[in-house]
């Protein structure tokens, strides 16, 4: 472990408290950049008496895990180790290797002035190469303080900036900094087994094995134990942007001489203020002393380039949006007539799958250019750090994540779609009728399938907003209060809709009478039933079709072509009804009967006609069994028979009833 001893117990008090009123400073907001404090020894320590990193004890350790990281450019077990000393090793000496690999790109021109404005392919292997060292390393640090929209690019940001931070205490040690084998001491200030807290010497920097990182897994001793990997805590993580601030204005650039093999002198400037992750675009480099000398601008936390290249895609991302938009609301424009042959034909099914489908695709590259956007183009290429890395990070993924919920939801529309469409295929006889019917089966559970994915990705959404999931679940309640309270009906006319669409009482098409309307079906869905009556469209919610009679005329029967047949009862007004004579009644049946074979869409019927008794009315009973769909069907079959029944009693003429007769029974005198 690393060892830092003291001579004076008053030196060490002194230390104590310095690192105190950092703490404080930080902790409390005050802006460090401002701060007159640096972070330094105490003043009575001269430079003379600083101790060069070649001579601390530390340094050949660093020596041998540099070159390890050298031979192989893997980071092992860099995120954490079962030891504060290794852990503290891999940080330090492999972001030193990416430094080394990355600098000759930025100060060599022999490398950036040649081979054509963008990098090879065998540098852009080398840049991902290093990209995954910076990304483990980062891994040694407790991000889970940080919003995790953005936690993968603050993490690399500020393992950066620690770097950094270490290199300045070295260059300002006054005494030795070794190693032990003991692995629970830095310096003298030894670390509690039990609680497994290692604090780094004059600074508020401490590890801890307390804590794993989120996708590390635990280290196993050659007992057979698992042990505490240490990292970098989570109040470490917040001091560092504080700590950096503090000494940046002491940190040599890159054009100064390194003083020592392992110091990276303006490694953060380097990666943070250009444009492109981790290495800034050929291009760029090769731009000459004035332009440059403009592009570099700074305007808070990025420079005039990066901000001008974020604008651009974000522009060229809106312009792209907005051409995808138009067809993919013509998909829901589109209106087909159900008398036009383009409906009724075998080729409807393949025309409604062709809007999903082109929904579906439209809505995949939507969520795809947005992802692209923001990770390809605003964070990698034009590498926005700061407040504004998170303002478009959070509003990109507010638009990804609501993508994702409405792609999640027509993703399961068109499976059910496919689903209805299949049945219907498969079958021997195929009609849009069919269709209609199996979709109103189908189409409910496929969406209730999809509004549960859509849910779980604005549950996503939250928690990249930071939410904890603790959090999200109780503000959950909330809205089920609101469902119990306020919204009642809606809820028992979703478990009315999931009965009906279990008992299925009713289905698309049929011809039905609930609670006295009368209507064809023409949709069932979670919250109402549509009825198609003579005169209007009546929209039935599921509790009172749940709660009401209803009386479903269809049969089992089907004609030569698979239609459903359905029962209808023609009902004759009272001014219709008039006194016949038998020879009359008869033949007024006759004729009505030749009417109705002679209707197509009449498959049979049932006709009585029962003749007057004492001066009453005679009775025209007719009950068709038929297959029209719709109401021009059904209203030509009754209009057409109620025409000749009135043609027939003018054809027939009858008499209406008299009043009725009274019998007074007189007693005999």
């Amino acid at each position: 472990m690393l060892n830092f001893s003291f001579k004076k117990l008053k030196f060490f008090r002194a230390v104590l408290a310095i690192s105190f009123a950092f703490t404080l400073i930080i902790g409390s907001g005050v802006n460090a950049s401002s701060a007159t404090t640096r972070f330094v020894m105490p003043a009575n320590h001269k430079a003379h008496e600083y101790i060069p990193i070649e001579k601390q004890p530390i340094y050949e350790n660093l020596i041998t895990q540099q070159e390890d990281a050298e031979k192989s450019l893997i980071l092992e077990a860099t995120y954490a180790a079962p030891s504060a000393t290794e852990t503290f090793v891999d940080f330090y000496a492999h972001l030193t290797s990416v430094y080394d690999h990355l600098i000759p790109y930025y100060t060599d021109p022999s490398i950036y002035k040649t081979g054509g404005a963008f990098w090879s392919s065998k540098d852009k292997e080398n840049f991902k190469k290093y990209g995954e060292i910076l990304k483990d390393a980062s891994l040694a640090l407790d991000t889970s303080n940080i919003i995790e929209s953005i936690r993968p690019q603050v993490a690399a940001h500020r393992a950066i900036q620690l770097k950094e931070i270490f290199d300045y205490i070295f260059k300002h040690a006054t005494e030795p900094i070794s190693l032990e084998d003991s692995g629970h001491a830095i310096g003298q200030i030894q670390s509690d087994p039990k609680s497994g807290v290692v604090e780094f010497p004059q600074s508020p920097l401490v590890l801890s094995s307390h804590r794993t990182p989120q996708s590390a897994p635990e280290s196993t001793s050659k007992t057979g134990e698992k042990e505490g990997l240490y990292l970098f805590t989570t109040e470490t993580v917040d001091f560092i942007p504080g700590l950096y601030n503090l000494i940046k204005q002491d940190i040599p650039t890159t054009s100064g001489v390194r003083e020592s093999r392992f110091y990276t002198p303006g490694f953060y400037k380097l990666i943070t203020e250009t444009p492109g992750h981790l290495i800034a675009p050929k291009w760029y480099l090769n731009l000459p002393a004035n332009i440059k000398s403009i592009a570099d601008i700074a305007f808070g936390e990025n420079t005039l380039i990066q901000i001008l290249l974020a604008i651009v895609f974000t522009l060229v991302y809106l312009i792209f949006t907005t051409l995808i938009a138009a067809p993919f609301l013509k998909t829901y424009k589109r209106i087909l007539d159900s008398d036009s042959d383009e409906y009724t034909s075998k080729l409807w099914v393949s025309l409604q799958d062709r809007e999903a489908w082109i929904r579906l695709f439209l809505a995949i590259i939507f969520v795809t250019a947005t992802s692209i956007t923001l990770s390809q183009g605003i964070i990698e290429y034009a590498n926005i750090t700061g407040s504004p890395l998170l303002v478009f990070t959070e509003t990109f993924n507010f638009i990804y994540y609501l993508g994702l919920s409405f792609t999640s939801f027509i993703l399961f529309e068109l499976i059910g779609r496919i689903s209805c469409d299949l049945i219907v295929s498969i079958s021997p006889n195929r009609s849009s009728a069919d269709l209609k019917w199996i979709s109103g089966s189908i189409m409910p559970a496929s969406r209730l399938v999809g509004i549960a994915f859509s849910t779980y990705y604005i549950y996503q959404l939250l928690i990249s907003f930071g939410l904890p999931s603790s959090t999200i679940l109780a503000f959950s309640a909330v809205p089920g209060l609101a469902i119990g309270l306020g919204a009642s009906k809606m809820l028992s006319n979703l478990i009315a809709g999931l009965v009906i669409q279990t008992d299925r009482p009713i289905r698309i098409g049929d011809f039905v009478d609930i609670g006295g309307t009368n209507g064809f079906v023409s949709q069932v869905g979670l919250r109402s039933i549509k009825l198609e009556t003579m005169s209007s469209l009546i929209t039935l919610p599921n509790s009172k079709a749940d709660e009401s009679n209803i009386n479903n005329y269809m049969l089992n029967e089907k004609d030569s072509n698979g239609n459903t047949c359905r029962v209808y009862l023609i009902n004759l007004s009272s001014s219709q009804q008039l006194i016949h004579s038998h020879e009359h009644i008869y033949k007024i049946a006759d004729e009505l009967k030749a009417l109705l074979s002679s209707e197509p869409l009449i498959k049979r019927y049932v006709l009585i006609a029962k003749p007057a008794v004492i001066d009453a009315p005679a009775k025209f009973v007719c009950k068709i069994f038929t297959t029209a769909t719709n109401w021009v069907e059904h209203d030509a079959i009754v209009t057409n028979y109620n025409n000749l029944f009135a043609a027939l009693e003018v054809k027939y003429p009858g008499r209406e009833p008299g009043p009725e007769k009274i019998l007074m029974l007189q007693p005999s005198s």
